[in-house]
Formats: C-alpha cells, sequence, structure tokens
C-alpha cells in the first residue's frame, strides 16, 4: 500500500513518528505542509525486502544525538527523492541513513547522508547537503561502488570507501565546500574518476586512493590551506591521471604517487607555498609524463621522482625542474 504523511497526520514526539515494512514494492511520502519529528528516536524507518520508493517534500527530523531524520533497513534496491521545499535533518548523525543500495536525488535540505549497501548507490543533488559530525555524503562499504553528481552546494566530506574492483565516481558543476577537514573528496581502493566541470569549485583537496584513477579539471580545485601548505590532488599507489583544461585552476600542489603516473595542465597549478618556492608537481616512484602545454602554468618546482621520467614544457614553470633518475625533456 501507498504511505502518505498529510498536515493533518504531522507528528512530533517520543519514539519513531512512522515505521513500515515493505514484503513487496512500496511507497512513502511525506506531503510538503507535513512533517515527522522523533524527539529521541529516529523519524522514520522503512524495512523491508521490498523496494521503497521515497519522496519527501515535507520535513523528517531527529532530535536526539543518535537518532536521525530516514533510515532504510536492509532489502531490494531502493529510490529517495526530496523535493524543493522537502528537508530531512538530524542533529549529529547523518539525516539519512541507508542499509540497502540507493538511488537519492536531493532538491532539498539534507544534513548528511550515511550509504551502506554493498552494491551501486548514487546521489544527485541541485539542492544542498550539509554535515554535522559525519561527512556530506560517505559510501561506507568497501564493497560498494558510488556515483555523486553535483549541481547544487555541499559542504563537508564527500567519501567513498569502495574497495578494491569498484568504480566510483563525482561530477562537479557546483559547490562541494569544506567542512571539518580540508581533504573533502575522499576515495578508497577502487577506480575512481572525478570530473569537476568548469563551473564546479571544490575547496579542499581530492584523495585518490590505490586504484587506477582519473581526475579531470576544468573548474577550481584546493583553495583551502592544509596545515602549512596548498594541496589539490593528492595520489594513491596506482597509476593516477591527472589532466587541467585551459579553464583550469589548480589552486594547490598535484602530489601523487607510485604508478606510472600522467599530469597534463593546460591552466594554471599553483603551488604549496603560494610563492615561488612551492610545490607544484611531486611525482612517485614510478615513471611520470608531465606536459605542460602552451597555456599551462606550473608556478613552482616540478619533482620528478624515481623511475623513467619524462617532462614536456610549451608553457611556464615557475621553479626548477628535479628529477631522481630517468629523464626530463623540455619542449
Amino acid at each position: 500500500m501507498a504511505f502518505v504523511i498529510k498536515d493533518s497526520g504531522s507528528k512530533i514526539g517520543a519514539g519513531v513518528q512512522f515505521l513500515a515494512t515493505a514484503v513487496a514494492a512500496d511507497t512513502f511520502t511525506i506531503d510538503s505542509s507535513a512533517f515527522l519529528i522523533s524527539t529521541n528516536a529516529d523519524a522514520v524507518q522503512l524495512l523491508g525486502a521490498g523496494a521503497w520508493t521515497v519522496n519527501i517534500n515535507g520535513h523528517a527530523e531527529g532530535l536526539a544525538s543518535e537518532s536521525i531524520g530516514l533510515y532504510l533497513g536492509t532489502g531490494a534496491a531502493s529510490k529517495v527523492t526530496i523535493g524543493a521545499e522537502g528537508s530531512v535533518r538530524a542533529i549529529e548523525e547523518s539525516a539519512i541513513e541507508s542499509d540497502r543500495d540507493v538511488t537519492i536525488d536531493n532538491k532539498g535540505d539534507v544534513i548528511g547522508m550515511r550509504l551502506s549497501g554493498t552494491g551501486k548507490s548514487s546521489v544527485t543533488n541541485s539542492g544542498f547537503i550539509g554535515s554535522t559530525e559525519s561527512a556530506a555524503i560517505a559510501f561506507v562499504m568497501s564493497s560498494s561502488s558510488g556515483t555523486v553528481t553535483n549541481t547544487g552546494e555541499i559542504t563537508g566530506e564527500v567519501y567513498f570507501g569502495g574497495g578494491v574492483g569498484t568504480s566510483n565516481k563525482l561530477v562537479n558543476s557546483g559547490t562541494i565546500d569544506f567542512g571539518f577537514d580540508s581533504a573533502n573528496v575522499i576515495f578508497g581502493a577502487g577506480n575512481d574518476t572525478v570530473d569537476n566541470k568548469v563551473t564546479g569549485d571544490i575547496g579542499g583537496y581530492v584523495v585518490l586512493g590505490n586504484g587506477t584513477n582519473t581526475v579531470t579539471n576544468a573548474g577550481d580545485i584546493g583553495r583551502v590551506l592544509v596545515v602549512s601548505d596548498y594541496l589539490s590532488v593528492s595520489g594513491g599507489a596506482n597509476a593516477d591521471t591527472v589532466t587541467n583544461a585551459t579553464t583550469g585552476t589548480l589552486v594547490g600542489a598535484v602530489v601523487l604517487g607510485a604508478g606510472a603516473n600522467k599530469f597534463t595542465n593546460s591552466g594554471y597549478t599553483g603551488n604549496s607555498q603560494q610563492d615561488g618556492a612551492g610545490i607544484s608537481y611531486s611525482g612517485g616512484e614510478d615513471a611520470d609524463t608531465v606536459d605542460n602545454k602552451k597555456t599551462g602554468t606550473l608556478s613552482g618546482t616540478v619533482e620528478l621522482g624515481g623511475g623513467a621520467n619524462k617532462l614536456t614544457n610549451a608553457g611556464t614553470i615557475g621553479n626548477s625542474v628535479t628529477s631522481e633518475t630517468g629523464s626530463a625533456v623540455l619542449g
């Protein structure tokens, strides 16, 4: 059956305010003028093996320290839509928690999502997603593949916990600002892709895990000071490919780890100190290829690590180029 909470069914009080178990596929809706608020528990719990289709056009909130607005238990993959006037909130925990795979489309206001499905889950945001003491969005299971598409505003960490064999993706043309941690896009050991569009602004830096990873930037990444340095992209243990387009600005350094890394720069790459003495690029112990195009500026030092490295430069490098072994070929 379809469950609909209308204005007359709004509730605030102790205990779970709405609980239902779906044996087969079912729907749950909070109308735009309605609300469910718990003072000491989860506001809404949706359980059962059946798939849930959830529409939040009103408000759901857990007011206690460990309570949340919307909880989906284990079961079939489900879909949650938060309308433009909808909101889901919590005080300390993530406002939405799901122990099943879920597709979330947020046009409203949500304070944190913790997604524990073991397959594929995704978040599309054109509204606002904030954070309390937890991440703004967290895919927490090592077996999960997560996708985030953001055209709105996210404040806080976006965490992809996928392990080896998973594929995780962030497409951003909105704003992802730092919350409690200046590293606000963090990947695990899967194969990860970041596509930051020309209007995209990632305030913190991107941490790539140990998979085969790709970052494409046409917007801004890394305008937050990390301890005493500025950092835009931090690489993992395998091959990383970073491409900074003509319109792209990497405010801080690109620091990549082991693996056959490739960095192509057609835009502006700052450096770790925001002066000529800082590092713009630092490679690992394997073969690195750095290609600084005619329109490209690397404002600081380029440090090629071990391995058969290659640097091709048709643009501007603000300081020295060093290489432990291999070659530096200047174009």
